[in-house]
């Protein structure tokens, strides 16, 4: 569990909020794109700032919504084609649990315990 914990964590840094995908090493690239963060994080700051414009924050360099995305590196999101990401994450998780919890019934009730 402490595993799944710091991959979770390691996803969480990894997503573009804390750095952003030009700030990667190369080992840990791949993470930006397995983690289920990046796709729900993309999406809710382009819906956020995309169109938008923001005058009192033009003297520190960031007077539209497309600053502040270039900023963070999120450029080209297709919002509904990261909501199917994120339902088809959800599916294969919920699967894998659905099996692991299954095996681990039928272990139990053959006797042969946990």
């Amino acid at each position: 569990m402490a595993l799944i914990a710091a991959i979770y964590g390691l996803f969480m840094l990894l997503q573009g909020s804390m750095l952003v995908p030009s700030e990667f090493q190369n080992w840990p690239s791949w993470s930006h794109y397995v983690a289920f963060h990046t796709y729900s994080w993309r999406t809710f700051m382009y819906k956020e700032f995309s169109g938008q414009s923001y005058p009192d924050a033009t003297s520190v360099g960031y007077g539209t919504g497309e600053l502040i995305l270039e900023q963070f590196e999120i450029e080209e999101v297709v919002p509904w084609k990261d909501m199917v990401i994120l339902m088809i994450y959800a599916a294969v998780i919920h699967t894998l649990s659905f099996i692991i919890v299954h095996v681990k019934w039928l272990n139990s009730r053959d006797g042969r315990g946990m």
